[in-house]
Formats: C-alpha cells, structure tokens, sequence
C-alpha cells in the first residue's frame, strides 16, 4: 500500500522505529537531501564502501524530521545484499536514538565541568596553602613580636579563613542539592541585614579603591527569613562586585520595598567588567567559570552564585543576572516575597557565654589539632586532658568523668561513632555532652553522628566562638 511504498523510498525514523528497510540505489542517493551537511559525506562513504564489500555497517547521523522539521540523531545498521540478477541493495534498521545522544552529550559536559572544576579546586587550595606554608618558615626567622611577625600570622588567619570558605561553599552545595538546609526563619528587616553585611565587606572594596554606596529605603523591608542565609546570599553578591570590577569602579547596594507587587529588592549594581550573553545563560550553575583565562584574576569556585540561587530559592524568593554586555557592568537583583505579619521584628539573642572553668577531654588522633584545640582552650581557662584514640578516650572520661568531651570521628581502632554509641550505653557517662569535631562534614555524617549519640556536630576547622559557647553551654544538656 502507500505507507509501505514511503518507508521503502526512505524510512522515517520515528514512524519506523525498529522496523527494517530495503533500499536500492537510486533510493539512496535520494535519501542523501534529508541527512545533516556535515554528516552526509561520512555516511555516503560508510554505505558505499560496505556495497562495495558487501559488508554490514552501523552509522550514526543526523536526518531531517519531514514532520516535525527539526534534526534528529539516528543509528543506521545494514547489510549489503548482492541479488541474483547483479545488483545490490541494503537490508537493514534505522533507529531514533535522538534521546540517547541528549543523554551522552549531557554525560560528556558533565564529565568536562567535573575535569574542569578539579582543575579550579586544585588552583583554589594550593594559593592560600602556599601561602600559610611560607608564612610559617617565615615565623622560623623573625622576632616574634615584630612587625613582620604580626603581618606573617595576619596572612596565616585571612588564607585559613580562605580555605574554610571554600570547604563550607562546597558543603552548603551539597546540602542544597540534597534538600538538607533548614532555614532559622524569622521576620527581620532586609535593610539591617544589608547594612551590616554591606559594611562587614566595605574594607575589600577599600583595599581595590572600589567605591561602596548603599541606598537604602526609608521605610522597613521586612521578610521572613534567616538573617545568616540572607547576609551570605548578600555577601557572595558583594564578593562577586569587587571580583569583577576595576580600581576607580562604584558598586551600588540597593533595598527597597514594592508594595503592589509584595516584593522586597536588593540590587547589586556594578561597573565592571559585564557578562557577555553567553555566560548570563549558564551563571548560577555549580562551577560555572566567567573567567577561564590561565591568570584567575576572577577566581573562585564557581559556586558563590550557585549558593544565591538555591538559598533564594529556599526562601521563595528570585534572582537574575543582566548586563549590556562585556565592559557594560551588571545588575544581580534578588527578590524576596514581603512579610504579611505586622508583628515587631524578632531579633535573635546571642547565647552569654559562662566562664566557668571545664574539664574537657579532647579524643583527636592527629597529634597537630590536638595540641592546638587543647592550648586555645587552657588559655581560656578550661582543663584539658587527651586521649589519641577511642578506646584510651573512654579509658580516660571513665576515670576523670569530664564535664564535655570533644571528639574526631575518624579514629583509630574504635571510631568516633563507637565512642559516642559507647558513652550513651554507659550509665556514668552517658550524661556527658558530646562534640563531634571531624573533617566529615556532609549531611549524612551529621545524621549519622546526631544517630550515634553526639549532641553537636562542628566540622574542621571549627569556628572556635561556637565551640566555646557548646562547651559553655554543656551542663544543660
């Protein structure tokens, strides 16, 4: 009939899937128009060398969907058949395989991102390891006290704080990713939260000779949100301003309120560099790179607008890129839905930290973090005792019954976990708080060490205020 006299002329692919063909010569070559330009010539030479040869052959190409006017990928496999009058012809099967070549090339872009970002990473730790590394033998040769002392150990605190940036971008990505992030939500005014993050971040702008400017609204923005989130969102804004603008540059902070839509604003405006269209397509992807050049003058990660989007995002909020394009500056604008609730703003508290002197044991088996952990905390007035792995850790809190033990889960022998599971079956010293201090810092092993018994979890290295106030804190467990 009609329908099988077209699919013998030149088969299409999604009305033929899987069903086989017969094509002769003058059908072939006017099967030729419908194949993509750049895959024509390849396939023509795989066919006729296989008519040639009377041989079998697979080609992957391009073809025109008659329909659907649009370019679908196909897998051709046939077989030249010679016939008993002396001619020949291909017997064979062609199949859409336009969904699986989405997926390959999503695979290979995903694999090139992933060798790229490695790449980044190695860059991005080896710069301020270098520099706490000379900073150190530098200390070898100085008189302590001196003015080279002071700015050698200065150095040592700004690349450590470098570096435990990036390690907790890198966590707080994971953490988005696998809806692990819980907001401490509560109605504040998005003005303060600027202000103060604005003014926290003004010395960068200062030391690249950027002007700073924050116009802010003379009414209240509230929102319900969490004041730390918001303050990072803001925060990676700013850093990405001074990244990406020039000496003599001006970077802007507005916040305002749009009442008809129920929308409160921030818009981080600068004269920079600008983004061409290209990049604004692919900006707030984990490890998208603006700059790619062997300099890195624009380092980072790649994750601080990644981290934007999916804190806003947890707060039902926006974010958008524009820009005129290269050396145009851009515009970063985040929109948060406004609070409905009338009440007063609710401000958060500190917790007062007591003074009173603990006695904490510290179980860490790298001999480095642990005499550096248990010298802060003699100097602040603690007693400390050590323990190098689990089991002499238990030894030791069953014969001194610590008021707070601090803990690294990758131990030797008896593992972190162990100890805490070991302390909570234990009925002297199940009462004991208990600090996970470890390198394993990702969602899973927080669950996995509140499931063992471990009161709080702070990951290397820690912020040393909130060790101390957990440890303040450790008789009302």
């Amino acid at each position: 009939d009609d329908e099988k006299e077209q699919l013998v002329t030149f088969p299409d692919p999604r009305e033929t899937e899987g069903l086989p063909f017969r094509l002769g010569g003058e059908d072939i070559l006017s099967g030729y128009q419908l194949i993509h330009p750049d895959d024509r010539d390849r396939h023509r030479e795989i066919q006729s060398e296989a008519l040639r040869n009377q041989q079998s052959y697979v080609s992957v190409y391009r073809i025109r969907h008659q329909k659907e006017d649009e370019w679908v990928w196909v897998e051709d496999s046939a077989q030249a058949v010679d016939t008993d009058e002396g001619g020949n012809y291909l017997l064979g099967v062609v199949r859409d395989i336009t969904a699986r070549k989405i997926a390959e090339d999503a695979l290979l872009e995903a694999d090139r991102r992933k060798d790229h970002f490695l790449a980044i990473l190695s860059h991005e730790l080896r710069n301020p390891l270098a520099s706490i590394r000379m900073s150190l033998d530098l200390l070898q040769y100085i008189e302590p006290g001196s003015q080279e002392d002071l700015e050698a150990r200065e150095i040592i605190e700004r690349q450590s704080n470098q570096l435990t940036r990036l390690v907790d971008d890198l966590l707080d990505v994971t953490r988005i990713t696998r809806d692990k992030i819980r907001l401490q939500r509560q109605r504040i005014d998005l003005r303060d939260v600027t202000t103060d993050t604005v003014e926290d971040h003004r010395a960068l702008f200062e030391d690249k000779e950027i002007e700073l400017r924050l116009v802010s609204s003379e009414e209240p923005v509230c929102v319900d949100g969490d004041p730390n989130r918001l303050a990072q969102v803001i925060g990676n804004l700013l850093q990405n301003a001074v990244k990406f603008t020039d000496p003599g540059g001006i970077t802007e902070v507005q916040v305002e309120a749009d009442p008809t839509s129920q929308w409160a604003e921030v818009r981080v405006i600068d004269d920079g560099v600008g983004i061409d269209e290209e990049s604004l397509s692919t900006l707030f992807e984990p490890f998208s790179q603006g700059d790619a050049s062997l300099d890195r003058a624009g380092s980072g990660l790649g994750l601080g607008l990644a981290l934007v989007e999916g804190l806003i995002g947890l707060h039902d909020g926006q974010v958008a890129a524009t820009s005129d394009g290269i050396g145009e500056g851009s515009t970063f604008t985040v929109r948060l839905p406004l609070s409905v609730d009338e009440e007063s703003t609710v401000s958060s508290e500190s917790s007062e930290v007591k003074s009173d002197s603990l006695r904490i044991l510290v179980i860490e088996d790298n001999p480095d973090v642990a005499q550096t952990l248990s010298i802060i905390l003699k100097v602040k007035g603690h007693q400390v005792s050590l323990a190098p792995d689990g089991l002499e850790g238990l030894r030791v809190a069953a014969a001194e019954h610590p008021d707070a033990v601090v803990c690294d889960i990758g131990l030797p022998g008896l593992d972190g976990f162990g100890v805490a599971r070991a302390m909570r079956e234990d009925d002297e010293l199940k009462s004991i708080p208990l600090i996970a201090l470890s390198g394993y810092a990702t969602p899973e092993d927080v669950q996995e060490a509140k499931a063992a018994g471990f009161d709080h979890h702070l990951a290397k290295p820690p912020d040393m205020d909130k060790l101390l106030e957990l440890l303040s804190g450790g008789r009302e467990r």
